[in-house]
């Protein structure tokens, strides 16, 4: 133990990582080294070559290093083997460019600008940023162009050309390689190789088109061929310039006038005319009529391995393409499986000679029948038509769909197809009655151009929303595009789709009586409803719901129902066994399809839905503010309208109004007799009909405790209301007897203004008397400010107490009691008019004092007084008063008191 602790620890393992290096010569080198523990250290391939620059490394040295390096710290490395030479900050753009060692500058900067979908001249622009080498010196500049792609072309059309260029022997392949820079055409740059050693045109059509084909995503082919000739501009109908005309090498002047007008929209009459005009001019690329040849191809039939001496031609000529090879197949003796390879070969485009020329191809199956035919009541129905490999159930339901025959016709006709020879020797199918409605129909993706993998199938027993739901579960379509598909094949009046409801069921299944006899369509748990749900109102609306004929029936059902949904991978709501009763439905008929919005009783502990922008929808009752969820109704009313498409404008209001009235109507409804059962207890009750006897007494408890409830709030709102009514009487009882106070004490107040009226008389004769009178007047007209305050505080407080509690101040306690107001406005009125009396009084006939003017001022104070107990300013009225009298004490004499009294 001594000795062990005695023993030193063993170094740390060594963070620096080493790399041998020898050169051209196999010198060695001083290694390549780098601290891998430094979080500050370079990335290695940047190491790298300032190791091989510092040494003056060839470039394919330092690129195998830095390759060999990376391999041993992939880690470090990551995605990048080579050090960055090049870096431009695009400032504006948030962006930043970097080149690596070795790459050329032309390629990484319009590799860069396609990525990032930059204007035209931004390549040139930033390689000339590159190419500094006083900025860059280590930046690779050889060419302004960006070279697309280079490979190597094999002497045989069947072999496949060599993109790395270093595979194959010169036995196999040119030795020449064809490079494709910017702005070149690939069929161009293949012809000039191939004339040069020696190839014919089908060389360079099948290497060209395997070029364009391998290398789609970096050149741009517009043409097969290399061009021989080119006309001069062309204009249109109107003037406007359509471009140039272009014929290929070995091309027929029909099939360039042909691609010319498909390309630019332009009609057959305008090609017509510019056929002649090229044809004056070029008269070797008339050789035959004016239609396009769209497929011209030697075939070898795949079940023989013999070659057909005879091409395959398609033409312009407004045939299907589908028909013109079952009739070459049948002359040349092909089986119908060659002949079906062959219609899918030319309709897919593998046989075109070059871009725009692919034939239209309306159907991909040749015609086997064509004959009239007229309905039960001689109606002429046109000519039926059925396709070769066309089962005869399909076949007479697209037929009856089309014209509107009964399902008796269609059953007819189907019998007479499967009787025929073409019948018996596999021609026509008839492996089923069941018709398909709709067969292989290609969908569109929610871009409108690329379509879906799987197609479309509806059998004509099946509800197309149903089929449309399952379809778009598998592949991932979302609702608004899924709904509008319904609502456009039920609207197809062709197809002749028989559309129940655009509301697609999760899951269907059937229910037999005890003949095998189904009931109805069976039980159909629509999307968004509960299955428990469903199965009640099926077994209510089918009859079956008498707990004595079928005890238990429900219960069992559930099981079933809930177990083949699992089995067939529905996702169906199965967490409640008992069904929630419906409350009210809303029934209307939108773009050609009834629908119905079933609305059950909700659930008390429903999970809630918050408004997020997700969910378009902003919260509109005092409950949704209070609780920041989604109302039960108006959950259901916006999940009805997303699958109306395209969705009404106002739908959620409109809708949701709609079903807040049915909803009023049922709970009145509720309690009423319907009819001559009576009132439905059930429903009454919200509990199954076909409930024990324990959740039927549940029922009656939640009910009553409704109604208790019920009743108890209202006897509360009617004492209330009774309560307020005996206040308000009692306040009102209170104001008329305040009224009438206040109208004594303004008599009383009158009164006094009369006794200083008389004093003032007195006055005439005697200053002391005057005195003696300002003393009364001013006492007066205290008692009358005093009044008129209290009056007003009286008011004041009546009306805060009467008037539920309202803001009641001094300048609008009048405006709060009409009857104030009155009481006050009349009152007013009679004192101005004793005040003027009181003026006549203090004066004579001439206007002038008869006691002095000190009696008029005191008059004149009074009326104002008055004046502003009318307007609601007493107490200000009468302080300006009392200024008015200190200010008059110090006049002279006895004028002057008489004056201030």
């Amino acid at each position: 133990e001594a000795k062990d602790a005695a023993t030193p620890p063993p170094p740390p393992p060594s963070t620096v990582f080493a790399y041998p290096v020898v050169d051209a010569q196999n010198n060695t080198l001083a290694p390549f080294t780098l601290d891998t523990a430094d979080p500050n250290a370079l990335h290695p391939a940047d190491a790298v070559f300032d190791y091989a620059i510092g040494l003056g490394l060839p470039p394919h040295l330092r690129w195998e290093l830095s390759e060999a390096v990376c391999e041993r710290l992939a880690g470090r490395c990551g995605a990048r083997r080579r050090a960055v030479v090049g870096t431009v900050p695009i400032s504006d753009l948030g962006l930043t460019f970097e080149l690596l060692d070795g790459d050329e500058a032309a390629d990484g900067a319009y590799q860069f600008t396609k990525h990032n979908k930059l204007p035209p001249d931004f390549p040139s622009k930033l390689r000339g940023v590159l190419c500094s080498k006083a900025s860059f010196p280590h930046v690779t500049c050889t060419r302004d162009r960006a070279l697309f792609m280079r490979a190597r072309l094999p002497k045989d059309p069947d072999s496949d050309p060599d993109p790395d260029s270093a595979n194959g022997s010169t036995d196999e392949y040119l030795e020449e390689e064809v490079f494709v820079y910017e702005d070149e055409e690939v069929a161009d740059k293949v012809a000039d190789v191939g004339s040069r050693h020696g190839m014919d045109n089908v060389w360079a059509d099948e290497l060209t088109e395997k070029l364009c084909m391998a290398n789609s995503a970096a050149v741009t082919c517009t043409r097969y061929r290399r061009v021989e000739f080119e006309t001069g501009p062309i204009t249109d109908e109107t003037g406007a310039s359509m471009g140039m005309l272009q014929l290929m090498e070995g091309e027929e002047g029909a099939d360039a006038v042909y691609r010319f007008t498909k390309a630019r929209g332009l009609s057959s009459a305008f090609g017509e005319q510019l056929l002649n005009h090229l044809c004056a001019q070029r008269n070797d690329k008339c050789t035959r009529g004016p239609t396009a040849l769209l497929v011209h191809q030697s075939i070898r039939d795949a079940d023989s391995g013999r070659d057909i001496h005879e091409p395959l031609q398609i033409w312009d000529d407004g045939n299907e393409p589908a028909d013109t090879i079952q009739t070459w197949c049948n002359k040349h003796g092909l089986s119908p499986a060659m002949r079906d390879l062959l219609i899918r070969k030319v309709c897919d485009g593998d046989f075109k000679p070059g871009p725009l020329m692919e034939p239209r191809c309306s159907r991909r199956a040749p015609v086997l029948l064509q004959f009239p035919l007229s309905d039960e009541n001689n109606r002429q129905l046109g000519l039926f038509t059925m396709l070769a490999g066309e089962e005869a159930a399909d076949a007479a339901f697209a037929f009856g769909a089309r014209n509107g025959a009964s399902a008796g016709f269609r059953s007819s006709l189907m019998d007479h197809l499967c009787g025929r020879d073409e019948a018996l020797t596999g021609q026509i199918l008839c492996t089923r009655r069941r018709a398909r409605a709709l067969n292989q129909h290609s969908v569109m993706s929610e871009d409108g151009v690329t379509p879906y993998d799987e197609k479309l199938d509806i059998w004509d027993d099946e509800e197309p929303a149903d089929a449309v739901y399952q379809f778009a579960r598998r592949t991932g379509m979302p609702v608004r595009p899924r709904q509008a598909l319904v609502f456009d094949l039920c609207n197809n009046q062709n197809l002749g789709l028989k559309c129940t409801r655009p509301i697609p069921a999760v899951f269907v299944m059937k229910i037999l009586d005890e003949t095998g006899k189904a009931y109805g369509e069976g039980v159909a748990v629509l999307e968004g409803e509960r299955a428990a749900d469903s199965l009640y109102y099926f077994i209510k609306e089918a009859e079956l719901h008498q707990s004595l004929k079928h005890p238990g029936l429900r219960r069992r059902l559930f099981g079933r129902l809930c177990g083949a949904a699992a089995d067939a991978g529905a996702d169906l709501d199965c967490s409640e066994p008992e069904p929630r009763i419906l409350l009210t439905s809303l029934e209307l008929t939108y773009n050609g399809i009834k629908t119905k919005l079933r609305y059950f009783q909700p659930d008390v502990n429903a999970p809630c839905i918050p408004f997020t922008p997700e969910l378009g929808i902003s919260p509109e009752t005092e409950e949704e503010h209070a609780t920041g969820c989604l109302s039960d109704t108006r959950r259901a009313t916006d999940f009805f309208c997303k699958r109306l498409s395209p969705t009404p404008a106002n739908c959620l209001r409109d809708i949701h109004d709609g079903l807040l009235l049915n909803l009023k109507q049922e709970e009145s409804a509720r309690w009423i007799k319907a009819g001559p059962v009576g009132v439905d207890y059930y429903q009454m009750l919200r509990v199954p009909g076909d409930s024990n006897n324990d959740t039927v007494y549940k029922g009656i408890q939640q009910v009553g405790a409704y109604l208790h409830d019920n009743f108890v709030n209202e006897s509360k709102m009617v004492e209330k209301a009774a309560t307020s009514f005996k206040a308000g009487q009692e306040s009102l009882n209170e104001a008329r007897e305040s009224i009438a106070g206040m109208n004594a004490t303004l008599d009383a107040a009158r009164q006094m203004l009369r006794a200083a009226a008389q004093s003032l008389t007195g006055a005439r004769t005697s200053f002391v008397a005057a005195q003696s009178m300002s003393n009364s007047a001013d006492l007066s007209l205290s008692a009358t400010r005093l009044v008129v305050e209290g009056m007003r505080g009286r008011l004041l407080m009546i009306c805060n107490d009467t008037i539920a509690k309202r803001n009641c101040t001094r300048e609008n306690v009048t405006a709060l009691s009409p009857m104030a107001v009155a009481a006050i406005a009349a009152a007013a009125e009679r004192q101005a008019a004793e005040a003027a009396a009181l003026v006549t009084v203090a004066t004579d006939g001439e206007g002038e004092v008869a006691g002095g003017d000190g009696a008029m001022a005191a008059l004149e104070a009074a009326s104002a007084v008055l004046s502003e107990a009318e307007a609601g300013d007493t107490h200000d009225a009468f302080l300006q008063w009392k200024l008015a009298q200190k200010a008059k004490a110090g006049g002279d004499g006895a004028g002057g008191r008489a004056g201030a009294g």
